[in-house]
């Protein structure tokens, strides 16, 4: 196994990955560390450098891949960890970690006003938009969360429309309410609060 460094000259001292020697042992050694691998790449030559890295995790290789594009760790990572000044603040896997900020939920959309008004005093949690007669009731376990919704509201209930809106995590700045949130509920977690 070769290593490309551009920090350390290659005689400055040993490397090891999981105890084993990546001299001595390179074989035994099945990862691959990425730093940022996209920056600044065109979107096709983006999304060939994330087939290629899905085709060696298909082949057992573990890649430890750092990004600034959430969109990249939702597509690519089986778990993230979030960082902030150099510490781990959120961990978990995408969905995990997406879920745990507000902004997803399920739509409901009724032939009319009378559909929409019991469904309102059913899920008093939603917020309801009577132009368009619909009722967002916000998710935080998936599946879970539509089967309580669906029961909550009864056979009877005609819904016209149903979908399940993620948060799609693209970019999050540092005063975003919802990176915010996120680290609290890290911190809560960490700290057992």
């Amino acid at each position: 196994m070769r290593i490309l460094s551009t920090l350390i000259p290659p005689d400055a001292g040993t490397a090891s990955v999981l105890g084993h020697d990546l001299h001595g042992e390179a074989d035994a050694v099945r990862a691959v560390i990425l730093d940022e691998p996209t920056t600044g790449l065109d979107p096709r030559s983006r999304h060939t450098v994330w087939q290629l890295i899905r085709d060696l995790v298909a082949e057992g290789v573990t890649i430890l891949l750092t990004t600034q594009y959430l969109e990249e760790a939702d597509q690519l990572a089986g778990r993230v960890a979030v960082l902030d000044r150099g510490r781990i603040v959120a961990e978990g896997t995408p969905g995990d970690l997406k879920r745990r900020i507000p902004g997803a939920h399920i739509r409901l959309r009724f032939a009319d006003a009378a559909s929409l008004e019991a469904a309102a005093q059913a899920l008093r949690e939603g917020t309801r938009d009577d132009e368009e007669l619909v009722l967002r009731v916000p998710t935080a376990d998936g599946i879970a969360s539509l089967r309580d919704v669906l029961a909550r509201l009864g056979d009877g209930m005609a819904v016209e429309d149903l979908s399940i809106a993620q948060l799609v995590a693209t970019s999050v700045g540092v005063s975003s309410p919802a990176w915010d949130r996120l680290t609290e509920i890290a911190k809560e977690h960490m700290t057992g609060r």
